[in-house]
Parts: structure tokens; C-alpha cells; sequence
């Protein structure tokens, strides 16, 4: 994927340029190899139990699982559960748009 297109990605989710350049950082030295997710997810969070929670999720996500759903898991409030659901596949339908232009 090239610059531009993660730009437009990232300007989905945020306007600040600070963080703008840090993912655009992070995606660069990701590609190089020079970072792992274990070192982003550590250099973004002290919380040990959100660090094992991020990496559990993108597991899943790397095994197949859908976002959608699994944004849902741990709440027992179905509206919450389904307004997660729908803003997920909402931003993947825009994603996928980014990526497939």
C-alpha cells in the first residue's frame, strides 16, 4: 500500500498530525523490519492487561475472525454490541474503497 493511501486511511480515524506521522512511522519501520507489534503495542501502552487484550485481537483478526464481531465480545448490551459492529464494517467498507482505488 503506498503513502497515500494510508494517509487517507488514517484520516478516517484522526486529524491530528502528530499521530498521523507516528502510525505512518510505525507502518514504515514494520515494513523495513525494524519493529515488531510487541515493540508498537509496548511503546503505546504501560497496561499490561490492554497490551495482552491488542495483541489477542489482532491475533484473531490474523486468524480470520471478523472485526465486526469481535469488537462486540465482553459487552452484554446488544445495542452497544451492534453499534460496535456497524461502525467496524462501516470504516472496513471505506478502507476497502481506499485500498481497492
Amino acid at each position: 500500500m503506498d503513502t497515500t493511501k494510508a494517509e487517507a486511511i488514517i484520516a478516517r480515524f484522526t486529524s491530528d498530525p502528530t499521530i498521523k506521522a507516528q502510525v505512518l512511522q510505525n507502518i514504515a519501520d514494520f515494513k523495513a523490519g525494524k519493529t515488531s507489534v510487541d515493540q508498537i503495542v509496548a511503546a503505546n501502552t504501560t497496561d499490561p492487561a490492554l497490551a495482552a487484550w491488542i495483541k489477542t485481537f489482532i491475533g484473531k483478526i490474523q486468524a480470520g475472525h471478523k472485526a465486526s464481531t469481535l469488537t462486540s465480545f465482553g459487552t452484554t448490551d446488544s445495542n452497544q454490541a451492534s453499534g460496535a459492529a456497524e461502525t467496524v464494517n462501516m470504516h472496513r467498507g471505506a478502507i476497502k474503497a481506499i485500498v481497492n482505488s
